[in-house]
């Protein structure tokens, strides 16, 4: 176990977080609610290549129609599913409801998702103009009022948004299969993915006889993509009521997600959690000594095919260039990073909106416990310290905060963080910018890699990881810049031992998003040092 008051907490928490957005969102895609018979439920096997993780339940219910009620359909997808992070287990839950008229006009809907240790709810209601939007986290709630959603194209004059409800979804495809077309697009939404529609594609690649826990299933095949989930793309077998019987999906190189439809006794058995950290470290020819104390840095990045370590694909990101990293494009298939904390960059990236002061699902700023520990961290009298030590206070407040720095939270919010003082790296990121914004710091989260000198018995490697970034301004030139933090650091604030891979403000509407964005980099990320320096070092 790694010594957490020395060497920062790594995370596994990206993988996990692809996890239950792929299979929420596009591993069992809407074709599992069937117009017929009218009530029907399944239960599946969600399996990480040959091992059992957990279970799904897929549901639909129609109401009996009450004399003074319009009849309605309520869909329903349950998850539970366990797995490893080195020696921590972490469980993973959710239930996706949605509920409309006979007609298909969406009434509400419900997410409820258990990524740390508490839940949060998200519950909307569907007005004519607008759409209301509650998040509840315990005895929190933070309540918004939104436009109703509409496709990009959609005529603001006309009562049809663009997008369909689940049921309508089902009546859609099932009379596409039947007319013969190859190529079914359509918009949907789904509150696990936030508050904007997305498009749905299924690409149809013919028949096949499927094998499932020992019957043959004749089973149309489709590809499934969808637009907010770039980069992945779901192997579907629907059998003859366009209902899924089995979906595939690599995650990473090695690595395959398949749900099966099964009986709910072998759902639900019992599960020994498989590891997925270790899967994803990242090897280098030669060890960087003092990691900690490097003040420069230049990293030769390069993304290998999924079939051979011998070819590469061009880099699916677009890596930061601000702050103290810099980035350079020899070829569309390689890029030279350097991180120089001697020498930021100012001037280069335009000032924060107000997203990145604003409170956000993850990033509660607005809870009392978070303005509480803002309180606890910096001086009544805040004009007594400038804003990069306010910045540095808060820091090294989270640092000491945060006590039990273990690897058993999934992905938990700020004002979670704020209560249990407990989780790996992200929740260190994200409690960190949510008392910046408290504080009145914009602030965002950095997603990347670091160099640790050991973990989980390998020696030397890059590991997922996540920082935070604060808004500030260059005293010496009077411009502003992104400033690296990483409150899992006991001593300097930063070290060029990091590559920043993506940014995020953290918003209920880019959470998603930001998060399955490196889906293509997991697994098939190559880094090579090309040169470092330590702080007493002269710079290359």
């Amino acid at each position: 176990m790694m010594m957490m008051t020395r060497i920062p907490r790594i995370t596994g928490t990206r993988l996990v977080a692809v996890v239950i957005v792929v299979i929420t969102s596009t591993a069992l895609p809407p074709t599992v609610w069937a117009a017929a018979p009218p009530q029907f439920e399944r239960w599946y096997a969600v399996m990480l290549e040959d091992q059992h993780v957990g279970w799904l339940h897929a549901s639909e219910r129609r109401s009996d129609q009450p004399p003074h009620a319009p009849p309605s359909i309520t869909t329903q997808i349950q998850l539970k599913i366990s797995v490893r992070r080195g020696p921590a287990v972490v469980r993973i839950a959710s239930d996706n409801r949605f509920v409309e008229t006979g007609d298909g006009r969406p009434i509400s809907a419900r997410y409820r998702q258990t990524l740390g240790l508490m839940a949060v709810t998200h519950n909307i209601r569907f007005r004519p103009d607008q759409i209301e939007w509650t998040t509840r986290q315990q005895d929190q709630k933070q309540k918004r009022t939104l436009p109703y959603p509409r496709i990009p194209d959609a005529d603001p004059s006309s009562d049809d948004p663009g997008w369909l409800a689940p049921g309508q979804i089902q009546r859609y495809v099932q009379e596409q299969i039947e007319a013969g077309a190859t190529e079914i697009q359509y918009w949907t939404l789904d509150p696990s993915l936030g508050p904007e529609p997305f498009a749905v594609r299924m690409d149809v690649r013919g028949k096949e006889d499927l094998t499932v826990y020992g019957k043959v299933v004749p089973a149309l095949v489709c590809d499934v993509t969808v637009s907010n989930l770039p980069g992945v793309t779901t192997r579907e077998y629907l059998d003859h009521d366009g209902r899924s019987v089995k979906s595939i999906l690599s995650l990473i190189p090695g690595m395959t997600l398949s749900i099966i439809e099964a009986d709910r006794q072998l759902a639900t058995a019992h599960i020994n959690p498989p590891e997925l950290l270790a899967s994803t470290l990242i090897e280098l020819d030669r060890p960087i000594p003092e990691p900690r104390k490097l003040r420069y840095a230049q990293y030769a990045l390069t993304l290998l095919t999924p079939q051979t370590d011998d070819s590469q694909q061009s880099m699916p990101l677009n890596l930061p260039d601000e702050g103290c990293q810099q980035v350079e494009w020899p070829s569309k298939h390689k890029a030279i990073v350097t991180v120089d904390l001697n020498r930021p960059t100012t001037g280069q990236a335009p000032p924060p909106d107000d997203s990145y002061l604003d409170a956000s699902a993850m990033l509660d700023a607005d809870d009392p416990q978070v303005h509480k520990l803002v309180n606890q961290a910096l001086p009544s009298d805040r004009t007594s310290q400038t804003p990069v030590q306010r910045t540095e206070a808060l820091r090294q407040f989270v640092h000491q905060y945060i006590d039990e720095k273990d690897l058993s939270v999934g992905l938990a919010t700020a004002s979670e963080v704020a209560r249990t003082g407990q989780g790996d790296c992200t929740e260190h990121a994200v409690l960190l910018a949510a008392m910046l914004r408290a504080a009145n710091i914009p602030s965002r989260t950095v997603s990347g890699v670091i160099y640790v000198e050991r973990f989980l018995g390998r020696d030397g490697v890059f590991g997922y990881h996540m920082w935070t970034q604060a808004w500030l301004t260059d005293e010496r030139t009077g411009q502003g810049r992104w400033v690296d933090l990483d409150a899992t650091l006991p001593d300097a604030p930063f070290d060029a031992a990091h590559i920043a891979l993506s940014t995020s403000d953290m918003s209920d509407r880019a959470l998603i998003n930001d998060l399955v964005a490196m889906v293509p980099v997991i697994g098939r990320l190559k880094i090579k040092v090309v040169g470092a320096a330590h702080e007493t070092d002269p710079t290359p």
